[in-house]
This record gives C-alpha cells, sequence and structure tokens, in this order.
C-alpha cells in the first residue's frame, strides 16, 4: 500500500507544467464532452511525452526498493483502462454512468494518474466533473465531491509551488483558488472560504505579479462572503478598507487608469451595500 500510495503521488507531481499545443486523438467523438476529453488527455500526453522519460522522473521521487517499474506499468494501464471508459461512456452520452464510475475512489485514483497534467486535471474537475454533479447528485453530495477534487488540485498545486527548489507556479493557480472559494461561499462553508481569501494575496502575488491587484481581489472575495452571510455592516467595512488602500495606491502608481476602474468598481459596490443596508 505504501509503495502504491508513493507511486500515485509521485506521478500526480510530475505531471505539470504549462500547456501546449495539443495532439490529434484517434478517436472521433460525437459531442462537446467527449471533444473536450480527449483534448485534456491530448495536453497531458502532449507535455508528458514518452511515459518511458515520467517514469524516470518518478524514479528520481521514490528511494531505492519503493519503485518498481513493473507495478508502475501495470498501475499505468489500469488507469488507462478506466480513464478511457469514462471518455467512451461520455462519447455514448451515458454521462450518469460516466459519474459513477469516477466517484468510486480507486477509479478516481486512476484517472488522476491517466490524465497526468496539473492543470488538465483541474481542468477536467472543473468543467466536466463539476456539471455532471449537479445534474445527477443532491446538492449537498454535489459540493462534496467538487470540494474534495478543488482541494486535492490546491494540494497537489501548493507542492509544486517549490518542487526541487525552483519556484514554479501552475498555470492554474489563481483560477484554482478563486473557484475553490466561489465553491465554499455556495456551499455555506464560511470559516474555509475566509482563510482561502486570507492565501489570496499570496497566491494571486505569485501569479500574477501585482500585488494591489491580488490584495483587491482578496478583499472583494471577503466582502462578498459577509454579503452572502447576511453580515452587510462588515462587507461594508470590508469594501470600505478596501477604498482607502486603493485611494492610497493610486496615487504612487504607475498604471492609475486600472486602479481608477477598481475604485469605481468598489465604490459601486458600497453604494450597493448600503442600498440594501
Amino acid at each position: 500500500m505504501k509503495i502504491c500510495l508513493l507511486s500515485i503521488f509521485a506521478l500526480l507531481i510530475v505531471g505539470c507544467g504549462n500547456q501546449p499545443n495539443t495532439k490529434e486523438w484517434p478517436i472521433k467523438p460525437t459531442n462537446e464532452v467527449a471533444a473536450r476529453l480527449i483534448e485534456l488527455d491530448s495536453i497531458s500526453r502532449a507535455i508528458l511525452g514518452d511515459t518511458s522519460k515520467t517514469q524516470d522522473e518518478v524514479a528520481q521521487l521514490l528511494e531505492g526498493d519503493d519503485f518498481n517499474a513493473k507495478a508502475m506499468q501495470q498501475m499505468r494501464d489500469s488507469a488507462d483502462l478506466v480513464w478511457h471508459m469514462f471518455i467512451r461512456l461520455c462519447n455514448e452520452e451515458k454521462t450518469k454512468e460516466a459519474l459513477d464510475l469516477y466517484r468510486l475512489d480507486k477509479n478516481r485514483g486512476h484517472m488522476l494518474v491517466a490524465l497526468g497534467h496539473s492543470t488538465a486535471r483541474y481542468l477536467l474537475h472543473n468543467e466536466i466533473i463539476a456539471p455532471m454533479a449537479f445534474k445527477f447528485l443532491p446538492e449537498q453530495e454535489a459540493y462534496e465531491l467538487i470540494i474534495r477534487d478543488f482541494e486535492l488540485d490546491l494540494a497537489l498545486a501548493d507542492g509544486m509551488v517549490d518542487i526541487n527548489g525552483e519556484k514554479y507556479i501552475p498555470e492554474h493557480y489563481a483560477d484554482l483558488i478563486m473557484n475553490l472559494a466561489d465553491t465554499y461561499c455556495a456551499a455555506k462553508m464560511w470559516d474555509k472560504a475566509f482563510d482561502l481569501t486570507n492565501r489570496m494575496p499570496e497566491i494571486l502575488s505569485e501569479s500574477t505579479s501585482d500585488s494591489v491587484f491580488a490584495y483587491s481581489v482578496s478583499m472583494m472575495y471577503k466582502a462578498g462572503i459577509y454579503k452572502a452571510k447576511g453580515d452587510i455592516l462588515e462587507s461594508l467595512k470590508t469594501l470600505r478598507q478596501l477604498k482607502t488602500y486603493l485611494v492610497k495606491e493610486i496615487k504612487t502608481s504607475n498604471n492609475k487608469e486600472a486602479l481608477q476602474g477598481a475604485l469605481q468598481a468598489v465604490d459601486n459596490k458600497i453604494e450597493e451595500m448600503d442600498a440594501i443596508k
């Protein structure tokens, strides 16, 4: 079990990088979902290239007897089998059966290994699995599934930021953290939503190299969470803090036009909150 878990984690971690041009798949899709799945598969394969190279990278992450090339290949074969079955079900419009297949923990792990690229995995969760969950599952179960997937995506993204001593920012990092915050808020998981907004300045600064934007987004999210909770006074307080910050930054900024636009958006929100109050 230890070897299996180490192997899976290593395979997930090495699957990172920016999106290149995709390669054409030999199967012709019959609907948009299947077409997107094949595109995501192509993204991963185009990045990872020769699987033997990926196995060499995994071997470097594992130590000594923990790496077994034959077991690794068997795991990859099983993963590909489940992944292709999922695509076939979607291609045949059997989306409920596809979701049932995915929800089995073992199959979910196989699919994450088969879809080796971190951004492709996140897009699978966001664009394919989430709509399926909301369509076929009770709302609470849907949120639990989506949040579980996004939290895994975030944990893996966090692990990649300083992998092997090098600074690497996953392409989907910013979108993921904002999407997860939205999902926490929609599911009324207020504490987790606030905790994530506290991380936004650091993560968004790394992703966008714009600390003012990062702080502003985090404060807007925080104000939105307070509003969703029904705490209009705290929402207003947060927006006014952000307004004060932007007014100060505009004085020394080289991008005054953009900040003026942001300030106007904050003023509009304050006016909206005042009307509710």
